[in-house]
C-alpha cells in the first residue's frame, strides 16, 4: 500500500470545485459494470441533500461551513484522451450528473440574478468547455463506454437534452424522471428555498477525488477503500487489468466482445454464486495451482492470487482462452450437451454431493485433459468421475472434514498435472474401517441424497435424468403406514437406506403417504392422467414385489451397503482386506 499512497493525489473538493474545473471530464471504461442505482438510492440521496441544505425546511438553519460527504471518486488520468478514468464512484458520479441536469433544466425557467448565476455554475459542471472558456451546451463532461450497458444511448440523450422520452426504459431514464418530479414538487412547495438547495449542493456537498498515476495503482487504492457505492468484485478488478493489457495492444474491442460472451454463457453451478465470474476465476485458480503444485498449502484469496507480479497471469494470452473453454464446459454441463450417457449419470450423482468441491476437481480434470476442440475422451472422463464420486462419498462416510477433502482435491490437481506420482484418491481407506463406518447411521445423513443418487444411477437400466429435475427422498414403506401399524417395522428400518430412494418431487408429493400397493400404481404411471417415475429401481420394485416391508428393507439395506463398498474397492479408494496400504502403493 505504501507504493500506492506515494502515487496518489487526494483532497476533498466541493461538487463545483471538482466538476466545475474546465479540465475535468470523466470516462467510465468498458470494464465497469452497468449503472445499477435505482429510484430507491436516488430517493435516499435526494432526501439527504434536502435535509442537509435546508434543515427542517428552514434555510436559515443551515450552518455556513457545514459539509455533506458524498463519497470517494477514484480515478487516473488517461494520457491519450485527457479524460479521468473512473475506477470507483461511477454510480454516485452518474447519479450526480443526472441530478445536476435536472436542476439546470429547472433553473432555465428562473430568471432572477441568483438563479442565473447558479445556472452558469452548473453549466461549468456538466458541459465541456470550449477553446475560449465557454461551456459547450450538450457536450457532457461524463462519457461512458460500459460494454455490457445497452442503455448508454439514453444516458447521452438525457444529459445532452435534459429531456426523457416516454419510451425510455433504462435506469438512467427512471432516475431522471424521479429527480424531475422531486425537483418540481420541491419548487411547488418551497419556491423560495430552491436556490439555497442548489447553491449548497454545489458548494457544500463534498467528494474525495483520489487520482493515481496509473490504472493498476488506482485499482489497488480502490481495493483498500470501504465506501458507500457498489464495490467492484474480484472479477471486476481482473477485468480492468485484462482490459488494459488488450487495450495497450489495440485489441480493446476484441476483449470487450469476448468478455461479454463469457458473461452471457455463465451457467450451471457458477450461477449459484453471488458473483459467477469470480467463481469462474476461483475454479481456474485451482487448475493453475495444480500445474505448479509443490506440496499442500492453504488456498490464497482469489484476488491475491491473480494480483501477483502485477497481474502477470491476467496478462497471459492463454488466460482468456482458458476461461472461455471453462465457461463453455460448464455451459454444456447445464444443457447436457456433448457428454456420453455414463458421464451424464455421473453428473447427476455429483449434483447431490455434500459440498461443491467436485466442481473444483472436474474443472481441473477438464482443463488438463481437453483436446484442441475443447472436448474430453468420454470413457476416460467417466472413469475419472467414478473415482471422484467414490473418493468424495467414501471420505464423508469415513468422517473426513471438508478441509481435509479440499486439501486432497488440491493434491489431486497436482497429480493430474504430473507434479506427484500417486493420486490421493487411491487406497485412502481400508475395507475394515469402511465396514465399521457403514454400521453407523450418522455419517449417512450428510450424503443421504448423494448415496441414493449413486444407487439410482448404478442400475444398469437407468437412463440419464435431466439435471433440472427436482427430487425428494421417498420412503418406500410410508411414514404414515408406520404410524398406523407401528409393529411392522422399527424406527431404524423406516429411516434406513434400504427404505429410501430418490423420486421426482411431483410424484413424491402424491405417493408419500400411500401403502406400497398404491405406490406401485403411482410409480408406474397407472393413475389417471399422471406420468410415472423415471427411476428404474422403483419401477423394478413395483413390478417384482407385492409388498415392501421389514424383510425387503433389510435385504435392500444390506445390498446397498455391500454394493457401495464394492464400488469403492473397484474405484481404488478402499483397500481390500488382506492388502496393506504399502501393498496398494507398490501396485
Amino acid at each position: 500500500m505504501e507504493r500506492a499512497v506515494a502515487e496518489l493525489q487526494a483532497g476533498k473538493k466541493t461538487v463545483l470545485e471538482l466538476l466545475g474545473n474546465e479540465k475535468a471530464s470523466f470516462h467510465i471504461p468498458s470494464y465497469q459494470r452497468p449503472y445499477a442505482w435505482g429510484v430507491e438510492e436516488c430517493e435516499t440521496l435526494w432526501d439527504d441533500i434536502c435535509s442537509f441544505t435546508v434543515p427542517d425546511n428552514d434555510p436559515n438553519g443551515f450552518v455556513a461551513d457545514s459539509e455533506y460527504f458524498l463519497g470517494p471518486l477514484v480515478t487516473f488520468k488517461q494520457t491519450d484522451s485527457g479524460f479521468y478514468e473512473v475506477i470507483d464512484g461511477q454510480q454516485r458520479l452518474t447519479t450526480l450528473m443526472l441530478l445536476l441536469r435536472v436542476l439546470y433544466s429547472r433553473l432555465e425557467h428562473m430568471n432572477d440574478k441568483d438563479n442565473a448565476s447558479l445556472r452558469d455554475d452548473i453549466e461549468k459542471a456538466i458541459w465541456k468547455v470550449g477553446e475560449f472558456g465557454k461551456p459547450i451546451a450538450g457536450e457532457s463532461k461524463l462519457q461512458s463506454s460500459v460494454a455490457s450497458d445497452d442503455d448508454l444511448g439514453e444516458l447521452g440523450a438525457i444529459l445532452a437534452s435534459g429531456i426523457v422520452d416516454d419510451d425510455m426504459t433504462s435506469r438512467y431514464a427512471a432516475n431522471f424522471r424521479f429527480f424531475l418530479n422531486a425537483a418540481d414538487d420541491y419548487v411547488s412547495k418551497y419556491p423560495d428555498y430552491f436556490k439555497f438547495l442548489v447553491n449548497r449542493l454545489l458548494r457544500n456537498v463534498i467528494l474525495l477525488p483520489i487520482e493515481s498515476e496509473d490504472r493498476d495503482s488506482a485499482l489497488r487504492i480502490f481495493s483498500t477503500l470501504n465506501n458507500r457505492g457498489l464495490p467492484l468484485s474480484d472479477s471486476d478488478i481482473f477485468k480492468a487489468a485484462m482490459y488494459e493489457h488488450y487495450r495497450s495492444r489495440g485489441r480493446a474491442e476484441e476483449f470487450d466482445s469476448r468478455w461479454k460472451e463469457i458473461e452471457r454463457q455463465l451457467a450451471g453451478p457458477l450461477l449459484a454464486e453471488d458473483s459467477p465470474m469470480t467463481e469462474l476465476f476461483r475454479l481456474y485458480m485451482g487448475y493453475l495451482r495444480g500445474l505448479s503444485y509443490a506440496g499442500s498449502t492453504n488456498r490464497p484469496a482469489v484476488r491475491d492470487f491473480f494480483s501477483r507480479d502485477r497481474n502477470a497471469i491476467l496478462k497471459e494470452e492463454k488466460t482468456l482462452s482458458d476461461l472461455e473453454d471453462l465457461v463453455d464446459f460448464w455451459n454444456r454441463y447445464e444443457g447436457g450437451e456433448g457428454f456420453s450417457d455414463p458421464v451424464l449419470k455421473d453428473f447427476f450423482v455429483l449434483r447431490f454431493a455434500p459440498n461443491k468441491l467436485w466442481q473444483d476437481a472436474v474443472s481441473n480434470y477438464y482443463l488438463m485433459n481437453r483436446n484442441d476442440s475443447g472436448r474430453l475422451d468420454q470413457d476416460a472422463f467417466h472413469s475419472y468421475l467414478q473415482r471422484l464420486i467414490a473418493f468424495l462419498y467414501g471420505a464423508v462416510v469415513a468422517g473426513a472434514t471438508s478441509t481435509w477433502e479440499r486439501r486432497e482435491i488440491d493434491k489431486e490437481a497436482g497429480f493430474l498435472a504430473g507434479r506427484i506420482d500417486r493420486s490421493p484418491f487411491e487406497g485412502r481407506f481400508t475395507e475394515h474401517e469402511m465396514r465399521d463406518a457403514l454400521k453407523v447411521l450418522g455419517p449417512w445423513k450428510r450424503i443421504n441424497k448423494g448415496i441414493l443418487a449413486w444407487r439410482m444411477m448404478s442400475n444398469a437400466g437407468q437412463a440419464p435424468i435431466e439435471l433440472g429435475t427436482d427430487f425428494d427422498v421417498e420412503h418406500i414403506y410410508a411414514r404414515k403406514r408406520h404410524q398406523n401399524h407401528p409393529g411392522e417395522i422399527t424406527d431404524d428400518q423406516l429411516e434406513s437406506l434400504g427404505n429410501k430412494a430418490l423420486l421426482e418431487k411431483r410424484i413424491n408429493i402424491r405417493a408419500a403417504d400411500y401403502d406400497f400397493s398404491d405406490k406401485r400404481a403411482i410409480y408406474r404411471g397407472l393413475t389417471a392422467g399422471k406420468a410415472g417415475t423415471a427411476v428404474q429401481e422403483l419401477l423394478d420394485l413395483a413390478d417384482g414385489n407385492d409388498d415392501f416391508a421389514s424383510r425387503e428393507i433389510d435385504e435392500r439395506t444390506a445390498e446397498i451397503e455391500g454394493s457401495f463398498l464394492r464400488f469403492l474397492e473397484q474405484a481404488g479408494v478402499v483397500i481390500p482386506e488382506g492388502l496393506s496400504n504399502d501393498d496398494s502403493e507398490e501396485g
